[in-house]
């Protein structure tokens, strides 16, 4: 792999891990799915754009105002002044309360020279229409108990809903020393929980995770098998009450892009991950409120943002890349492999960690207590003194149900002090137990739940909490996590810091031009979104010897006057 991939892809995964939905790259549009015969599916081998069609059956969108041919344009005075694009796909998302698109590397801010020597080539048709099109204001309705009631009651969930209990120190700087930062400011979140299913709402956004569905981005399900077992999923739960097309995410998500008068929102408004036996493993739903039309706004032409896009990628232009092939896991290894521990089914299984508690928001009932995600379940009188450990370490053991994410206490006590074990050794299976004998005090340890991918004599870091006496041969070792060195760290690629010039481009081939939509944020409003429309560019873009990976300009088709300062 050649040193521009592999940054690409460290920039990957972090813009990844921000936990990202958004950014697409166009392809050719694929037939709609049976399921909605009227909605546009696109396929392809990264995120793509969408080019969909309207769907007759779904709602219609708010009737804006129109302008009549031949009559005097609007002044600025005459419409409300938008916000401008501004640096990232990221920033710009972030701002908005949207996710970061996870399949895209933004390049605006992170690598600014990325297309300052490329020549740009249009082998597309520049579309001379619209002259026009609406704008709307998105508003992000205020977060009420009521509305995490009914958003759980569509995602299956009928218990209470509960909230989080926060350890004293943090909910009051009166509990912080004079001289001490101020606490951070709490996000409101509301969860339901059922089981292994986990449904927690926050302003402007809901997500639902199955905890019993593994979930494996390295095999993914064929999108046109994982796209119709999305949709239903949503369908079914009446979350579709809006126009909208379905598109590839990264690896095993679908998204659903919103339909603004036939165009794509470039942003998901919906994500579904399906895992490659078709279940459901998470939802990422966007919460919008009632949608205003701030009016029809003319817009500067398909050959004018064409013009603007070869003088130069500024802050006012959104741009995305995202490899065309996905880099081998292998390819990525740092030298060390990680297994953090797993606990099977049993009826003597050892946790040490922070309790994270919730109480009921009507005050009614016990509280919930969660150990490394595993719900406890004891006597109301256990649960509630276990709350009161928030935010310091616990000792709890009982019977585990891995099925259903339960363990039932049959003890514990408070660990306050308690510090990590590091362990160094080599692994040895004997008797079917996995021993590691330390390097330093020549002991022997049993390791209960060792991975069988961790290699006999080699080398082995280990990270514990406790070692416990269970009447065997060896002390039990109660283990937190095992890495190991894999190679030589002298032989890894090494990696030149990041800056200006860590991508740079030589050329880039714009294949397809159409308007779209993109999602800013509204500084004019406490919260929410406005939705105005976008010359969408894709194509290919070129660097040295490489070749393949999309690229797509956002440029803001509003006339500039109509923007704010």
């Amino acid at each position: 792999m050649n040193q521009r991939t592999f940054l690409l892809t460290v920039l990957l995964l972090g813009v990844w891990l921000l936990i990202g939905c958004g950014g697409q790259t166009a392809v050719s549009p694929a037939n709609p799915l049976p399921t909605q015969a009227a909605v546009a599916v696109i396929e392809t081998a990264v995120p793509p754009q969408a080019a969909p069609t309207d769907s007759s059956e779904q709602p219609a969108q708010p009737i804006a105002e129109t302008v009549t041919p031949g009559a005097d344009a609007p002044s600025p005075a005459e419409r409300p002044l938008l916000p401008r694009f501004s640096g990232s796909a990221a920033n710009t998302n972030q701002a908005a309360g949207l996710n970061a698109p996870p399949a895209a590397l933004t390049i605006a801010e992170d690598a600014p020279g990325a297309f300052a020597a490329a020549v740009f080539t249009l082998n597309a048709a520049l579309p001379a229409e619209p002259a026009t099109a609406v704008v709307l204001r998105a508003p992000t309705p205020p977060l009420t108990v009521e509305q995490a009631q009914q958003l759980a009651l569509r995602f299956g969930f009928n218990g209470p809903i509960y909230t989080e209990i926060y350890p004293d120190i943090i909910q009051s700087s009166a509990n912080l020393p004079a001289d001490a930062a101020p606490p951070p400011e709490l996000r409101q979140t509301f969860y339901a929980f059922d089981g292994p299913r986990t449904l927690n709402v926050s302003e402007g956004v809901a997500y639902y995770t199955d905890g019993g569905v593994s979930f494996d981005y390295t095999t993914p399900l064929e999108f046109a098998q994982a796209a119709p077992l999305a949709e239903a999923f949503l369908q079914t739960r009446g979350l579709l009450d809006f126009p909208y097309a379905l598109q590839p995410g990264w690896g095993q998500e679908v998204f659903v892009l919103r339909l603004i008068d036939g165009r794509a929102l470039a942003q998901p408004d919906i994500s579904v991950g399906v895992n490659s036996d078709g279940e459901i493993a998470f939802v990422n739903y966007q919460v919008v409120g009632e949608q205003t039309v701030l009016g029809e706004y003319p817009l500067v032409s398909a050959e004018a943002a064409w013009q603007q896009l070869q003088a130069g990628i500024t802050a006012d232009i959104v741009a995305e890349i995202a490899p065309q092939t996905a880099v081998a896991p292998a390819e990525l290894a740092t030298g060390f492999q990680y297994w953090p521990r797993t606990h099977p089914s049993g009826p003597d299984v050892h946790l040490y960690a922070w309790p994270v508690a919730f109480a009921p928001v009507d005050g009614n009932g016990p509280p919930r207590i969660q150990v490394l995600g595993y719900a406890l379940q004891a006597d109301e009188a256990t649960l509630a003194a276990l709350a009161a450990q928030v935010g310091q370490t616990v000792h709890v053991w009982g019977s585990l149900d891995s099925a259903a994410n339960v363990l039932s206490v049959a003890g514990w006590e408070p660990q306050p002090a308690l510090n990590p074990l590091f362990k160094t050794g080599t692994i040895q299976r004997v008797d079917g137990q996995a021993r590691l004998q330390d390097a330093q005090s020549g002991e022997t340890f049993i390791l209960p739940d060792t991975p069988i991918d961790v290699a006999e004599g080699v080398p082995v870091n280990v990270v514990a909490w406790a070692v416990r006496d269970a009447g065997l041969a060896f002390p039990v070792l109660d283990w937190e996590g095992i890495d190991q060195q894999m190679m030589d760290t002298a032989v890894l690629p090494q990696v030149e810091q990041m800056g200006e010039t860590a991508v740079s481009y030589s050329q880039i081939v714009i294949d397809d031009v159409a308007l779209g939509y993109y999602a800013t944020a509204d500084a004019e409003a406490a919260l929410g979104t406005v939705w105005q429309p976008a010359w969408r560019f894709q194509g290919t873009a070129v660097s040295g010897a490489d070749n393949g990976d999309r690229v797509v300009f956002y440029v803001q088709a509003v006339d500039p006057a109509f923007w704010r300062p």
